[in-house]
């Protein structure tokens, strides 16, 4: 299996990407959420992996903090910073593209991560503006085939286990079933570090993913 195609992305995604246990990000997130501003540049790695694991860290904060009025409070507040800080990101890459014709950074990458149909729009109309010199247009192609590739797990057993660390000796966090979509978010070897639809986050061998790319 080829990998390469891949490997830019998300050398680009994992240095915008803080490593953070999950025990870390959960109290961090539930002794913080007034006081997150999303505005602040310092924010913007916990609440991305706030907003792609939001479902799992939420249930994950009810068995810590309790299922109680001050915990529905506090996931509530974080519900609506995900969505401003969703549209902050795009509001800040949509001034980017206005005023420097070209667009980067870690709003960016997150809401390629995200495919949002907005960015993929402007990443189509820069690359193909050949008006514009652009020195990185080959990196934007590589960002703009994210939109058309997905990955699927697809091993020999029908449940496959995700690993804490990228090792078959690892312990083992959870299983998935076979055909389950998940996202790619780290490339470390023979290991890719995956995030599930339900938000559990861990490492599968590269042998028990299928990317499909469609044209």
């Amino acid at each position: 299996m080829d990998w390469k195609i891949i490997i830019l992305f998300l050398i680009t995604f994992n240095s915008y990407s803080q490593k953070m246990e999950d025990k870390e990000l959960i109290t961090f997130l539930y002794h913080n959420a007034e006081k997150i501003d999303i505005e602040n540049g310092d924010f913007d790695n916990i609440l991305s992996e706030w907003d792609f694991r939001n479902l799992y860290l939420s249930k994950m904060i009810k068995i810590t903090f309790g299922d109680n009025d001050t915990t529905a409070r506090k996931l509530k507040i974080l519900e609506k910073i995900k969505d401003s800080f969703y549209k902050h990101a795009l509001n800040e890459v949509k001034n980017e593209y206005r005023t420097y014709n070209n667009i980067s950074g870690p709003y960016f990458v997150y809401l390629v991560e995200k495919k949002d149909k907005e960015v993929k729009g402007i990443l189509e109309k820069i690359i193909t503006d050949t008006t514009m010199r652009h020195d990185n247009r080959e990196e934007l192609k590589s960002f703009l085939k994210k939109y058309n590739t997905y990955y699927y797990i697809n091993g020999k057993e029908r449940d496959i286990e995700i690993k804490k660390e990228a090792n078959s000796s690892s312990y083992t966090i959870s299983k998935i079933r076979n055909g389950e979509e998940v996202r790619v978010v780290e490339d470390e070897d023979d290991w890719l570090l995956i995030i599930t639809t339900d938000g559990i986050k861990g490492y599968i061998h590269k042998n028990n993913i299928k990317i499909e790319i469609i044209q």
